[in-house]
């Protein structure tokens, strides 16, 4: 008779998935906080140039949602994982070293292509067939590397620069997400059930897997055709953007208020702390009250931070809605995934994720657009979070119209 194996396995790939969480937002969102900067100085190039190019790697980006979606739902997300990894370690190394604006360009869709294959789809993938029932708690886990790369790697990065410099600096951080990479392959497996084990633990009925290479009922054609796949993809799509695009520019936002660089990182990393603290909650109440709920309260907090961040004044109250910003950081990343499988089912999250993911994934990427369309209009982007708050309230409106259309076996 076979033994049930310990389920170690299953609770260290919530850490790998932090970690899948953690170099997305490095090196999609966060580190452009310092790096723009850094490019700026080094090179001479405008920083609005640079969020356009920025845009331009999310919008081309989205093809890695299209063909890693289907890889996955084929293949299994282990071989996504791990090559996507070591090609965006590849990328992270070169990127010092670009030497005109086209190049950094190639180098952001590398990162967006990449993380859209490893995270976005393949991860979240793992996640839901070894904890189907408890996806929306595991997935407040998982996200808290969202936060974490804001709190940790804005600071390691700026003082990386200081220190090592520009190419040096992304040479070493690109050689250990290598590795990453090369340790992910021996290290992450598709389902519990290939190593013996049963999911969640066994602590719920087994949920049905999709075995590998069926074909699912959610053809490209049946979801583009069902109203659900559009209120949830421009919904989260939009909450991404908005997500994206003030936290890529906090730390410049500060700035504007006056707030030296330095504190204004620190500033950052704070809240991002607080993010991480604020992931986990998210996912309780995912757990607790369903996703919907929870996106609904979500939308809600999205709307009074804006209006702090706009309106803000004094140093309090504008510290209030940058922590108030970073308490939201990792709420996204999971909310989007879990109401994905909410509506479709967790067996059908690979299949649905393949147009669910590139819709949000075109939506998110103009978040540097918008930011950079209200700093030409306004001159600050105290005044453009009046445009993301109201980005925010067609969202919450989206959302209020989705319905599960699949309820999990």
């Amino acid at each position: 008779m076979e033994k049930k194996k310990s389920f170690a396995l299953g609770y260290s790939l919530v850490f790998h998935s932090i970690l899948m969480y953690f170099i997305t937002g490095a090196f999609t969102t966060s580190g452009m906080n310092v790096w723009n900067a850094a490019f700026s100085g080094a090179h001479g190039w405008d920083t609005s140039t640079l969020l356009t190019m920025c845009t331009i790697g999310g919008l081309v980006g989205v093809l890695g949602t299209i063909i890693f979606g289907n890889v996955v739902a084929k293949k299994g997300a282990r071989p996504v994982i791990a090559i996507c990894v070591i090609v965006c370690g590849i990328a992270v190394m070169l990127f010092g070293y670009v030497p005109n604006i086209a190049c950094y360009a190639i180098c952001m869709v590398i990162f967006n292509v990449t993380a859209n294959g490893y995270c976005s789809v393949a991860s979240n993938a793992v996640i839901g067939n070894w904890f189907p029932k408890r996806k929306g708690f595991i997935l407040g886990i998982t996200t808290m590397g969202l936060p974490l790369a804001s709190c940790a790697f804005v600071p390691i990065l700026s003082a990386l620069l200081g220190t090592a410099g520009l190419q040096k600096s992304f040479l070493i951080i690109g050689a250990v997400v290598i590795v990453l990479g090369i340790v992910s392959w021996f290290w992450v497996r598709n389902t519990p059930q290939e190593v013996g084990l049963l999911p969640d633990n066994g602590k719920y009925p087994e949920t049905n897997a999709m075995p590998q290479g069926q074909t699912s009922e959610w053809t490209i054609k049946k979801l583009l055709g069902h109203k659900n796949t559009w209120f949830i993809s421009l919904a989260y799509g939009l909450l991404f953007l908005v997500t994206m695009g003030m936290v890529s520019q906090t730390v410049v936002y500060l700035v504007q208020h006056g707030f030296e660089l330095q504190r204004s990182v620190s500033m950052l990393s704070i809240a991002a702390a607080v993010g991480i603290v604020g992931s986990f909650i998210w996912g309780v109440l995912d757990d607790k009250f369903g996703t919907k709920l929870a996106s609904i309260v979500y939308c809600i907090w999205y709307v009074i931070t804006f209006a702090i961040l706009a309106l803000a004044q004094g140093p309090v109250i504008l510290i209030v809605g940058v922590i108030m910003l970073g308490a939201s950081l990792g709420g996204i990343g999971n909310l989007m995934p879990s109401m994905i499988m909410t509506a479709f089912g967790v067996t059908e999250f690979a299949a649905a994720s393949r147009v669910v993911q590139t819709i949000v994934s075109i939506v998110r990427a103009l978040s540097f657009a918008v930011m950079a369309l209200g700093l030409k209009l306004f001159g600050n982007y105290a005044s453009t979070a009046w445009i993301l708050l109201g980005l925010t309230v067609v969202a919450l409106i989206l959302i209020l119209l989705i319905k599960p259309v699949k309820k999990e076996q």
